[in-house]
């Protein structure tokens, strides 16, 4: 309700409002509410109460409503008969199902891949044998791309861009392999942003760092960024869970053998990954990655002792 003063009034939830009109100000008031049809009333002296109906308007009344955009999710790419493609994207909670992030947790779930037990990431492509598959980072063959003799892969999702696996036709470039080829390419660390990443979880500490490079330019008289460097560390501590484990088999006979287990199953990972521009025409990549795994029994009932331990060293630079 509008005064002829300019003073606007609104009305309760039933409808009525109060306003007060001096009588040197008496005249016509103004009454309006979204898809009604505005109405005037005349102020009579003497008349304190007054009852309006609004009829609807001719007009409808719409919302303006809500643009919303975004960007579609990459989907994995799949050329048939040749090879399955995920992108980092696509990769990025499937990997980091079970104990330790690992991407052939994403690589399991592709069409013709088989695996045979839980704790196994070798897997067994069109029905091969887990050995017929070959592994290749950023063009090079990987000989032993596991952890724990095959349960865990060394492809921590962090460091991996993406991953394509050749399950039909592949290049003639990798001959080595028969039922399948797992191709994976590495991040290229930023040179603009630097970045730290710390996590901690039940079984494992996670730690990512990665920072451009700079160097200085002699033409331009100041420091530019000429590559990044990426370091991703992985310790796991499962001691707890096998302690818990040995605690059970007292009262559970099934899970006494766990009693022998005197060294918990541990992986200790480094990977580092560094690229650097020396120029419009020449850059260099160089990737690293150093683990180290392992588990131990102690058989006391026959006084033997078994001690497993596998280390993984591979480093390789490129340049073009």
């Amino acid at each position: 309700v509008k005064a002829q003063d300019g003073t606007r009034y609104e009305c309760k939830v039933d409808g009525t409002v109060r306003l007060r009109v001096r009588s040197s100000e008496a005249g016509a008031i103004d009454i309006s509410y979204p898809g009604y049809k505005n109405q005037r009333l005349t102020i009579i002296q003497n008349k304190n109460n007054y009852l309006v109906r609004l009829s609807l308007g001719d007009d409808r009344l719409e919302d303006k409503g809500i643009d919303v955009y975004g960007t579609r999710t990459e989907e994995a790419s799949t050329e048939t008969g040749r090879s399955i493609s995920l992108s980092r994207a696509n990769t990025e909670m499937t990997s980091q199902i079970g104990f330790l992030e690992d991407i052939m947790s994403s690589v399991k779930l592709l069409p013709g891949v088989g695996y045979s037990g839980m704790f196994d990431a070798q897997p067994s492509i069109r029905g091969g044998t887990p050995g017929d598959m070959e592994a290749v980072m950023d063009g090079f063959y990987i000989d032993n791309p596991y952890h724990m003799g095959g349960a865990y892969s060394i492809f921590d999702p962090k460091i991996v861009e993406n991953v394509r696996l050749y399950h039909g036709v592949f290049s003639a470039r990798y001959s080595h392999t028969i039922s399948g080829l797992l191709e994976v390419t590495t991040k290229k660390a930023s040179s603009e942003n630097a970045s730290f990443e710390f996590g901690v979880s039940t079984s494992a500490t996670n730690l990512a760092v990665s920072s451009p490079i700079y160097a200085k330019d002699h033409d331009a008289d100041a420091a530019i960024a000429r590559g990044g460097f990426l370091i991703i560390g992985k310790v796991t501590y499962w001691d707890p869970f096998v302690w818990g484990a040995q605690e059970l088999s007292n009262f559970i006979k099934d899970l006494e053998p766990i009693k022998s287990v005197n060294v918990a199953p541990f992986v200790r990972s480094l990977a580092i990954a560094s690229n650097y521009n020396f120029s419009s025409e020449l850059d260099a990549k160089f990737n690293a990655y150093i683990g180290g795994d392992g588990v131990g029994a102690l058989y006391e009932s026959t006084n033997s002792r078994l001690q497993f331990d596998w280390n993984n060293m591979i480093g390789f630079i490129s340049t073009r």
